[in-house]
């Protein structure tokens, strides 16, 4: 048995006591008031679902809530009212747009092609006077910058380079937060995020649109994981099953809410800011 000696300073003059140095391997001396505790006994202690742990769950649901807006938004910003070359004023439609007779019977024109003037419909053109739209919507990027026919793929471009971004943030930023904690990273986040999201809505051209949607993509995933993750170091391990189950049931809630922001405001840059905003709620984290 390994032993050493220090000083004791209860008695003068003083005397070297011997301790022992070797690990205590004892289950019962484990179990006495000098034992270590985990932090899984200390949440234990706390209550598994204490006051603490469901107000942080409550602050954190919104957060993961509005994580999903971002993602699927483009189904709104993007959306295709339908469209049809645009005649001139001195003519009809189906006497300058080529079409077809669906099987109910209604006459659809083409998308993409109008017949060239003069040509008694034996010769077609790519729009030379651009596209008239649905009125389903105000306003989209896709009606916007016109990114239909030969440009449709840019609306899909956009998306691709979004989870891009979502990639990249998850593997480069996620891991900041062991360093300088979950709530700093996250409410940082959040108010940069909220930043490109209200400078988006103002966007003047569709490369701005998708280079600063690139960078809310690029936060967005980080700030998602690191939730999840904050929220499951508050429950004891033995408890962490159902806020797990829970806070994804808010993904969801945030997409219904989505699909009401969507249904009621037909103007893309609306919708955008109207997403954007709430991430500045977060402030009153901050305490």
């Amino acid at each position: 048995m390994a032993t050493t000696y220090q000083l004791s300073g209860r008695e003068s003059p003083a005397i070297y006591q011997a301790v022992d140095t070797n690990p205590v391997t004892d289950s019962t001396v484990i179990q006495g008031s000098t034992s270590r505790m985990n932090a899984d006994a200390i949440l234990q202690k706390l209550g598994a679902y204490g006051r603490y742990q469901v107000m942080i769950f409550a602050s954190l649901a919104f957060v993961y809530m509005r994580g999903s807006w971002p993602v699927l938004a483009s189904i709104f910003l993007a959306a295709d009212p339908g469209h049809h070359c645009r005649v001139p004023s001195n003519s009809s439609l189906n006497a300058s747009v080529p079409g077809k007779v669906e099987e109910d019977g209604t006459w659809t024109p083409d998308q993409c092609v109008m017949y060239v003037p003069g040509s008694d419909h034996n010769k077609t053109q790519s729009c030379s006077n651009g596209w008239q739209y649905g009125n389903q919507f105000e306003s989209t990027i896709l009606t916007e910058w016109d990114l239909v026919c030969d440009n449709s793929y840019l609306g899909d471009l956009s998306t691709t380079i979004y989870m891009v971004g979502n990639t990249c943030g998850a593997l480069l930023l996620t891991p900041i937060s062991d360093k300088f904690g979950r709530k700093k990273l996250i409410l940082f986040l959040l108010w940069i995020q909220g930043v490109f999201g209200v400078a988006t809505a103002f966007s003047n051209s569709y490369t701005l649109f998708t280079v600063l949607r690139f960078f809310i993509a690029l936060l967005n995933m980080p700030i998602a994981l690191t939730t999840y993750v904050m929220m499951a170091e508050v429950f004891p391990a033995s408890h962490r099953a159902l806020p797990s189950v829970g806070i994804n049931c808010f993904w969801g809630i945030g997409l219904i809410f989505l699909s009401m922001f969507g249904y009621f405001l037909r103007d893309w840059s609306h919708l955008q800011l109207l997403i954007s905003v709430p991430n500045f709620l977060t402030i009153m984290y901050y305490w």
